[in-house]
């Protein structure tokens, strides 16, 4: 397999020069993945499938803020990224890793296409497949969520997307795509991806179809296309019908949560933590914490205080201060109960709500949903997948799905120069892509 160094410059190339990637390849010993083995390792390269998910929508989400001495105490990137302003982004850059996981499962698909299926090979081909096609969606909705706009039905062909790469083949231009293709095109794969995954993976790093599930149900989530969600969070939780009983894990631990726990579908985590990120300079936003009930067990299990007597955030799933982005049975049950709500089921969504909850509170501690107006549960489970899903990269497209149905929130940051805005459905929703992508590909810039 390739170092890591190695597939970032071979995937520049690909996006930038026919003739750099030509040379590049000649000289690295990159061989055709001619076997399953070979393919496997392919997938199974953590770093690239599964440490990819893109920062920068939760570095610009309103979950966290920084003191005006970090803020002045990071690089130009950092600040960029911090007040929606990135000016110049150049290779090695997010956009860049998303892809890098896009050309790795286009190698798997392009090269099972030459092996023949028979009764002896059908489940591994199916496997490699369909996971091939997961990894692709996923890097592609990370992407989308990131540098374009929200879904709105009445736009949606209009409004330019991503850059859709269907094969590794190097020679293809790069073009944006609608936002509707780009959604249609995560959807159609992951369609595809379900009836050849495995139900339950051997291992969370690896998808499943309960992972597919689960990430149709964001899918469509995103999008506002709620019966759709609620049909694919019902699928997905089906399966994978597992939580968490937070009154046995230890709060007094750096950071609480067991990496690959019981309630994670799939396992993926932010490509870098920006310096504006990091578990001591970002501090949870004071109106954030103010939010939670005081038996909530999250209070003590997700935050931690510092000398200062702000809050830093250690909930990750990743067991770590790097930022767990992947999907768990929680978030499942969310989609469900949001789904269930907006859809006119309002005591099922707040049945899931209930259950969720009883495994965050103290034993005994938690009141009862129940007999609520549709707007008020609506309230409640919004209110309660903030408190759950926080600094999980699903952030920035709430706020950009939300404020599309006039939920008004308006991101503020308080820097040197005073206080800036992020008004409702601004341009800078769709994070500028980097310069030296649009210099070399022509394809058109977010405006700002």
């Amino acid at each position: 397999m390739l170092r890591s160094r190695l597939i970032y410059i071979l995937l520049f190339s690909i996006l930038m020069s026919c003739k750099d990637y030509l040379d590049i390849k000649s000289n690295s010993g990159l061989a055709t993945p001619d076997n399953f083995e070979a393919m496997q390792r392919i997938l199974d390269n953590m770093e690239v499938m599964n440490i990819s998910t893109n920062p920068l929508g939760e570095a610009s989400s309103d979950n966290y803020f920084l003191t005006l001495q970090s803020y002045n105490s990071l690089g130009m990137r950092s600040q960029e990224a911090y007040t929606w302003r990135i000016i110049d982004n150049n290779f090695p850059n997010d956009w860049a890793t998303s892809y890098l996981t896009v050309y790795h499962s286009n190698i798997v698909l392009d090269n099972l296409k030459s092996i023949q299926i028979n009764d002896a090979n059908k489940g591994t081909w199916s496997q490699l497949a369909g996971a091939a096609y997961f990894y692709r969606s996923y890097a592609y909705l990370s992407l989308l969520w990131t540098y374009a706009k929200g879904y709105e039905e009445s736009e949606k062909d209009i409004y330019p997307g991503i850059v859709l790469r269907v094969d590794a083949d190097p020679y293809k231009p790069s073009e944006r795509s609608s936002i509707a293709a780009c959604y249609n095109t995560v959807i159609h794969d992951l369609e595809r991806s379900i009836p050849l995954l495995p139900r339950q993976s051997e291992h969370v790093l690896r998808p499943s179809k309960a992972a597919a599930y689960g990430l149709l149900a964001r899918t469509y989530l995103s999008m506002g296309h709620y019966i759709k969600s609620e049909i694919y969070a019902d699928s997905a939780w089906m399966i994978s019908a597992k939580l968490i009983d937070y009154n046995m894990l230890d709060a007094n631990t750096q950071f609480p949560f067991e990496r690959y726990n019981i309630e994670t579908t799939f396992f993926s985590q932010m490509s870098t933590t920006l310096p504006a990120m990091n578990y001591y300079n970002a501090l949870v936003d004071t109106t954030l914490y103010k939010s939670y009930n005081k038996d909530d067990l999250r209070l003590k299990l997700f935050f931690a205080q510092g000398s200062d007597g702000y809050y830093q955030f250690k909930g990750s799933y990743a067991g770590a201060s790097d930022f767990f982005t992947g999907i768990t049975s929680a978030e499942i049950l969310l989609m469900r109960a949001e789904s269930y709500i907006r859809n006119g089921r309002i005591e099922r969504g707040l049945s899931d709500l209930n259950h969720l909850m009883r495994h965050r509170y103290a034993t005994g501690k938690y009141k009862e949903l129940g007999g609520l107006s549709q707007e008020d549960a609506l309230e409640r489970v919004l209110c309660e997948r903030r408190k759950e899903l926080l600094f999980r990269g699903l952030r920035w497209m709430d706020v950009k799905r939300l404020n599309l149905e006039g939920r008004n929130i308006v991101l503020k940051r308080q820097i040197p120069e005073g206080v800036l805005e992020l008004v409702p459905n601004s341009n800078r929703y769709a994070l500028p892509i980097p310069t030296d992508v649009v210099d070399r590909t022509g394809i058109p810039q977010n405006p700002q």
